[in-house]
């Protein structure tokens, strides 16, 4: 097992509204090993963003309140106790993000050239000649043609696919140790998806970066993690590799995510699988388990305490009542078919 790079321990943020506290993310702990991808899966608004945001300290404080036991330790040091200069460090240097919507992030006034640079020139000792020299290989080594050229052109004149390519050149810029992507396929066709997603393992395999992968789409995440972190309610229910996730899976939300995701051998007029119900209102979360209103194995407990997370083997660790010795015994719904995780 690789050294640690990133634990988050006991992460807790909400956000004041006129109608109260929004409790976005409750108590979530994880781990993140050197040149280790992980994926957050789960539905909008389970909390995957704002954990990510809270991981790289940019969550405006207030209206965000982050709790006083919270900790995010990277490489050893818990980044709440950064000051200004440490912070300039970390955030485009140490770790870097590629946000979801990249002609948002993208400055649309702003040669695209000029904003790579821009990293370059606070990160490191380039002098403007290597910085361009090093922008114009960011972009080749993204498939951005004519990179010399390109390089001077703005956000708009690009498609989708290439600006998302530029927010990865961005990123990558300055050689971070750890990568966060915000899904970084959102309103991609499906060819340009799987190209972007390959390009960040590829770039992930040569640099030795660890890389926090945060998306709603588990087909995605069987070809890219190493590790899963599911999340629900701005809770963690279950974490492990991802072969035990997806093969050996025990909370009833991971087998309804696995369930819900289309696949090439449904039958002709079979309806896609949905999990019935909607997602908790975080200013009231239920009490008990977070997913026991859409459970369909809802026990009296499940309504009343929340349970604890309980290590099942190895690193494969779930938070759900059905584990405990006195809860009836229900078969995983997962079995293998032509190699793959599939569930009835």
């Amino acid at each position: 097992m690789s050294a640690m790079l990133l634990e988050v321990k006991n992460l807790s943020v909400s956000y004041d509204t006129y109608a109260g506290a929004v409790q976005a993310v409750r108590g979530v702990s994880f781990q993140l090993a050197q040149n280790e991808i992980a994926a957050v899966v789960g539905e909008s608004g389970c909390g995957k963003t704002v954990t990510a945001k809270a991981i790289l300290g940019l969550l405006r404080c207030p209206p965000a309140r982050i709790g006083t036991d919270s900790e995010v330790c990277f490489a050893g040091r818990n980044i709440y106790q950064f000051q200004e200069r440490a912070w300039e460090a970390y955030r485009g240097g140490d770790c870097a993000m590629i946000f979801q919507d990249a002609l948002a992030a993208l400055n649309p006034t702003q040669r695209i050239g000029r904003q790579i640079e821009e990293a370059l020139r606070l990160h490191t000792t380039l002098d403007a000649a290597q910085r361009r020299t090093r922008v114009i290989e960011l972009l080749t080594s993204v498939g951005i043609p004519d990179a010399p050229h390109r390089m001077r052109q703005y956000p708009h004149e690009f498609s989708g696919g290439q600006r998302q390519r530029i927010m990865i050149a961005m990123a990558l810029a300055c050689d971070p140790k750890l990568l966060i992507a915000d899904e970084p396929t959102t309103s991609l066709d499906v060819t340009v998806q799987a190209q972007i997603l390959e390009l960040i393992k590829h770039r992930q395999r040569e640099s030795g970066a660890s890389v926090l992968l945060i998306t709603h789409d588990l087909g995605i995440v069987a070809s890219m993690a190493d590790r899963v972190i599911v999340m629900y309610g701005g809770k963690i229910m279950e974490q492990g590799p991802s072969e035990a996730i997806f093969y050996r899976a025990r909370h009833p939300y991971t087998w309804a995510l696995i369930r819900s995701v289309p696949r090439v051998d449904i039958r002709s007029g079979e309806k896609l699988a949905a999990i019935e119900g909607a997602p908790p209102d975080l200013l009231h979360p239920p009490q008990g388990c977070a997913f026991h209103p859409r459970c369909p194995h809802c026990m009296e407990i499940c309504r009343k305490r929340e349970p604890e997370m309980q290590t099942i083997d190895g690193e494969h660790r779930c938070a759900c009542w059905l584990l405990h010795p006195c809860a009836p015994r229900i078969e995983p719904p997962i079995h293998r078919k032509g190699g793959a995780a599939l569930v009835r």
